[in-house]
């Protein structure tokens, strides 16, 4: 009797199949709300069946529903973590919904597979380069070191991707590693103003003078027009000035080109200021300084050189306000 009854109940239940087919119609016809209660009764039925979570996804993606879209496919990979199409889906939409560091983990993954296609490679790639410049911005240098050596590792003869690790070996101190990524970077690609000014930047903080000079020599005549360029170039003469070189006035040419292509740039007005104020020129400093913090900047080094400019104007209560906030932002505050 009791088999008989079990028997009753079993043909009473849905198929999770015949469900995910209905789930399907309806979806055709329009009926999305339907559809995702159809397929959800089919979960319920074959919990562990990862292409039922799949179509949910799919089903939730279509209806403008991301976030849930991500977490049914999510759980399709924690299924069934060996298929490699279900793994693409939810990279590519965790990459759409700026969830970079998860969707370079599962192209890493199909990177190492050895199963991806030259579009799934081109999409790892550019995933690699988008997460990089997102740690950039945050400063994450170790993060970003990281991330530019495996993308390096997997792309070798791509110029953007070695032009990363070179950023973020600069970043890291790692200034003769630099020199060698943004070396390979050129060679890879010679049109690349960022490798060229990047390579001038790496030297001279490898302590090679004469190469950064030909590094940024090279990249003025090549990218006449690159203004990140001709800023580091001119950070980079007045720098050789303090520690003792003559002092040239091609820095302060440099930084007024700057101001006329980008007048907001904060680091150049920065830059301008400090400079004149090092020629005793406080009047002229104190402007620039000033058009730095409107700009944005509001750092240690742009009030340590207000204080000195107010000071040497003869006003001492603005040279102890900005000596004050120099303590707070030295302090971190």
């Amino acid at each position: 009797m009791a088999f008989v009854l079990i028997f009753a109940l079993l043909l009473q239940t849905p198929d999770p199949m015949a469900l995910a087919r209905e789930a399907y119609e309806l979806a055709r016809s329009g009926k999305m709300a339907e559809a995702e209660t159809k397929l959800r009764e089919a979960i319920k039925g074959a919990p562990q069946n990862a292409l039922l979570y799949s179509a949910l996804g799919g089903l939730l993606g279509r209806m403008d529903r991301a976030a849930e879209a991500r977490q049914a496919f999510a759980e399709a990979v924690k299924l069934a973590p060996e298929n490699h199409a279900l793994r693409l889906q939810l990279a590519v939409r965790q990459r759409e919904a700026g969830e970079l560091e998860l969707a370079w983990e599962n192209a890493r993954y199909l990177l190492a597979a050895k199963v991806a296609d030259a579009q799934v490679r081109e999409f790892a790639r550019d995933t690699a380069l988008e997460l990089g410049a997102l740690l950039a911005r945050q400063n994450r240098n170790r993060a970003g070191l990281a991330v530019a050596r495996q993308a390096a590792g997997y792309f070798p003869e791509n110029a953007p991707t070695q032009e990363m690790l070179g950023l973020f070996q600069r970043n890291n101190q790692q200034n003769v590693d630099a020199i060698a990524s943004y070396r390979k970077a050129l060679e890879l690609d010679p049109e690349s103003p960022g490798a060229a000014v990047g390579l001038g930047i790496a030297a001279s903080a490898a302590g090679s003078p004469e190469e950064a000079a030909r590094a940024f020599e090279t990249a003025l005549a090549k990218f006449p027009d690159h203004v990140p360029g001709k800023l580091a170039y001119a950070v980079f003469l007045l720098r050789q000035a303090e520690a003792g070189a003559a002092e040239s006035p091609k820095a302060l040419e440099l930084l007024h080109d700057v101001l006329k292509k980008d007048p907001n740039s904060a680091e150049a007005h920065y830059q301008l200021g400090s400079a004149l104020l090092s020629q005793d020129r406080a009047e002229d400093a104190l402007t620039h300084l000033k058009r730095a913090v409107e700009a944005g900047l509001d750092d240690k080094r742009v009030h340590f050189a207000l204080a000195r400019a107010y000071r040497r104007l003869g006003d001492a209560a603005a040279a102890q306000r900005e000596t004050e906030l120099f303590k707070q932002r030295e302090a971190g505050r």
